[in-house]
């Protein structure tokens, strides 16, 4: 017998994440919302990525994109979604267990909200450094996550507001967030902490603060295609 709950996709961009890709995938299956797939999409890995997912058998899906790059990722994610509802999970992040029931709930507010976020807390992963954690000043204090982890948003939105650039490397949520809003999409910010942003020596963010530039190019593209509208 089907089941009356809403399928939601947790989707999980992951490239060279053989480290924490597991732990992400056991936050999403221990959702308390039961009614939960998960696809996990391997970025063109050049580790044992495929082979972590691939050892949970068939309660995940396991896509592969080959063109690298957190666009392609999310992109190949979403074609390959089947959820009412979408959701974002870094490879190296973690959900809290009742993230999806909270935010589903969220949606039944007056007036219903188009896209659901929550508060994100940092840690430090226990692989890291000691002395590298403390000269990053990791946020003690939870703070308000208006970034794709921590996103609940009907499929329906998704689709209205589009995909992500092939040439995105830093700025997804910055992206997705700027276009959403162009299009005044309603959000709302539960004040529960609902996903922990795992801090390591790999984060993509630590390793190309170069590609901070990027934040203003999209800027600067979201400004001009509102002019030109």
């Amino acid at each position: 017998m089907p089941s009356a709950e809403p399928l939601v996709s947790a989707l999980i961009p992951a490239r060279d994440c053989e480290r924490y890709v597991g732990e992400a995938i056991e936050s999403a299956l221990a959702q308390t919302h039961a009614a939960i797939e998960v696809v996990v999409v391997d970025n063109a890995s050049c580790d044992g990525t495929a082979a972590v997912v691939r050892g949970f058998g068939d309660r995940i899906r396991l896509v592969h994109e080959g063109k690298r790059g957190i666009g392609p990722a999310r992109n190949a994610a979403i074609r390959a979604a089947r959820g009412v509802y979408l959701a974002f999970l870094d490879c190296d992040d973690l959900w809290q267990p009742r993230k999806t029931e909270a935010q589903l709930a969220a949606f039944a507010s007056d007036p219903p909200p188009d896209i659901v976020l929550g508060y994100a807390r940092q840690f430090a992963s226990p692989d890291l450094d000691p002395e590298r954690a403390a000269a990053l000043r990791i946020p003690k204090a939870p703070q308000p996550g208006l970034y794709m982890g921590t996103a609940l948003v009907p499929r329906r939105i998704v689709d209205r507001v589009g995909g992500w650039r092939d040439d995105v490397a830093v700025s997804d949520s910055l992206e997705w967030f700027l276009a959403a809003r162009r299009l005044g999409l309603r959000e709302l910010m539960l004040p529960d902490v609902v996903t922990l942003r795992r801090v390591h020596d790999r984060n993509h963010s630590l390793l190309n603060r170069d590609l901070r530039k990027e934040w203003a190019r999209v800027l600067k593209q979201q400004i001009d295609e509102r002019r030109g509208s």
